[in-house]
Protein backbone atom coordinates (compact mmCIF):
# COMPACT_ATOMS: atom_id res chain seq x y z
CA UNK A 1 0.00 0.00 0.00
CA UNK A 2 1.63 3.38 -0.74
CA UNK A 3 2.75 5.75 2.09
CA UNK A 4 -0.22 8.48 2.82
CA UNK A 5 1.69 12.45 2.64
CA UNK A 6 -0.07 15.34 3.28
CA UNK A 7 -2.21 16.83 5.88
CA UNK A 8 -5.63 17.88 6.49
CA UNK A 9 -6.57 21.36 7.73
CA UNK A 10 -10.15 20.87 9.30
CA UNK A 11 -12.38 23.78 10.34
CA UNK A 12 -14.56 23.33 12.54
CA UNK A 13 -17.16 25.39 12.65
CA UNK A 14 -19.91 25.28 15.76
CA UNK A 15 -23.21 23.11 15.48
CA UNK A 16 -22.73 22.62 11.86
CA UNK A 17 -22.14 18.90 12.16
CA UNK A 18 -18.36 18.43 11.97
CA UNK A 19 -18.28 16.11 15.57
CA UNK A 20 -19.23 13.37 13.19
CA UNK A 21 -17.02 14.26 10.37
CA UNK A 22 -14.42 13.53 12.94
CA UNK A 23 -15.48 10.75 14.61
CA UNK A 24 -16.12 8.80 11.08
CA UNK A 25 -14.11 10.03 9.07
CA UNK A 26 -10.75 12.08 10.24
CA UNK A 27 -9.92 9.95 13.07
CA UNK A 28 -10.15 7.03 11.29
CA UNK A 29 -7.78 8.46 8.19
CA UNK A 30 -5.24 9.34 10.89
CA UNK A 31 -5.60 5.86 12.69
CA UNK A 32 -4.77 4.79 8.84
CA UNK A 33 -1.74 6.81 8.22
CA UNK A 34 -0.38 5.67 11.81
CA UNK A 35 0.43 9.76 11.98
CA UNK A 36 -0.55 11.91 14.60
CA UNK A 37 -2.92 14.86 14.40
CA UNK A 38 -2.71 18.14 15.96
CA UNK A 39 -5.77 19.59 17.86
CA UNK A 40 -5.74 23.69 17.41
CA UNK A 41 -7.02 25.20 20.92
CA UNK A 42 -9.09 27.82 20.33
CA UNK A 43 -7.19 30.65 19.53
CA UNK A 44 -3.95 28.93 19.72
CA UNK A 45 -2.77 29.69 16.24
CA UNK A 46 -5.51 32.57 15.30
CA UNK A 47 -2.93 35.24 14.90
CA UNK A 48 -0.38 33.07 13.30
CA UNK A 49 0.76 35.97 11.27
CA UNK A 50 1.29 38.07 13.68
CA UNK A 51 4.11 35.67 15.45
CA UNK A 52 8.07 35.92 15.24
CA UNK A 53 10.04 34.03 13.65
CA UNK A 54 11.16 31.62 16.33
CA UNK A 55 7.62 31.24 17.31
CA UNK A 56 6.82 30.20 13.72
CA UNK A 57 9.59 27.92 13.65
CA UNK A 58 8.43 25.87 16.84
CA UNK A 59 5.01 26.05 15.58
CA UNK A 60 6.66 23.84 12.49
CA UNK A 61 8.07 21.77 13.73
CA UNK A 62 5.59 20.82 15.56
CA UNK A 63 3.18 20.73 13.13
CA UNK A 64 5.66 18.48 11.15
CA UNK A 65 4.89 15.56 10.16
CA UNK A 66 1.12 15.62 11.50
CA UNK A 67 -2.12 13.94 8.94
CA UNK A 68 -4.35 16.30 10.84
CA UNK A 69 -4.72 19.71 12.42
CA UNK A 70 -8.49 19.78 13.29
CA UNK A 71 -11.07 21.65 15.62
CA UNK A 72 -10.52 25.40 15.52
CA UNK A 73 -7.61 26.11 13.35
CA UNK A 74 -8.00 29.22 10.90
CA UNK A 75 -7.51 29.82 7.37
CA UNK A 76 -4.32 30.10 6.30
CA UNK A 77 -2.00 27.90 9.19
CA UNK A 78 -1.09 26.00 6.00
CA UNK A 79 1.90 29.11 6.23
CA UNK A 80 3.05 27.14 9.81
CA UNK A 81 3.94 24.20 7.66
CA UNK A 82 7.38 23.23 7.47
CA UNK A 83 9.06 23.86 3.85
CA UNK A 84 9.30 22.12 1.99
CA UNK A 85 5.69 22.63 2.71
CA UNK A 86 3.57 19.48 2.45
CA UNK A 87 0.40 18.76 0.15
CA UNK A 88 -2.38 20.28 2.37
CA UNK A 89 -6.36 20.72 1.95
CA UNK A 90 -8.93 22.29 4.19
CA UNK A 91 -12.19 20.50 5.04
CA UNK A 92 -14.71 22.52 6.85
CA UNK A 93 -19.34 21.04 7.35
CA UNK A 94 -21.56 23.96 6.30
CA UNK A 95 -25.28 23.94 7.43
CA UNK A 96 -28.13 26.26 6.46
CA UNK A 97 -27.37 29.26 8.74
CA UNK A 98 -30.90 29.05 10.12
CA UNK A 99 -30.55 25.40 11.14
CA UNK A 100 -27.46 26.19 12.56
CA UNK A 101 -28.66 28.85 14.80
CA UNK A 102 -31.58 27.05 15.97
CA UNK A 103 -29.22 24.31 17.02
CA UNK A 104 -26.95 26.97 18.94
CA UNK A 105 -30.03 28.34 20.58
CA UNK A 106 -31.09 24.66 21.78
CA UNK A 107 -27.54 23.43 22.53
CA UNK A 108 -27.09 26.78 24.70
CA UNK A 109 -30.52 26.34 26.35
CA UNK A 110 -29.79 22.82 27.31
CA UNK A 111 -26.00 22.89 28.08
CA UNK A 112 -25.88 27.06 29.68
CA UNK A 113 -29.01 28.64 29.76
CA UNK A 114 -27.78 31.32 31.97
CA UNK A 115 -25.17 31.99 29.41
CA UNK A 116 -27.38 32.20 26.25
CA UNK A 117 -27.80 36.05 26.05
CA UNK A 118 -31.24 35.80 24.31
CA UNK A 119 -33.13 39.11 24.72
CA UNK A 120 -36.84 38.99 24.40
CA UNK A 121 -38.65 37.07 21.18
CA UNK A 122 -42.13 36.79 20.22
CA UNK A 123 -43.39 33.54 20.52
CA UNK A 124 -46.61 32.66 19.76
CA UNK A 125 -47.41 36.24 19.83
CA UNK A 126 -46.44 37.19 23.04
CA UNK A 127 -43.16 38.35 24.24
CA UNK A 128 -40.92 36.29 26.04
CA UNK A 129 -37.06 36.41 27.55
CA UNK A 130 -35.38 33.28 26.95
CA UNK A 131 -34.39 30.46 23.70
CA UNK A 132 -37.38 28.40 24.28
CA UNK A 133 -41.12 29.11 23.04
CA UNK A 134 -42.66 27.87 26.50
Amino acid sequence: MRERRGIILFTHIRRAGGTVLEDYVLKPYVKSTKRAAHLCKEGELARFYRMGPNQRKRHAAELSGKALLWRHCPYGVHDLLPAPRESHVYITMLRSPLERMLSWFAYCNKYSPNKCHAGKVRCRGRMQTGCRCS
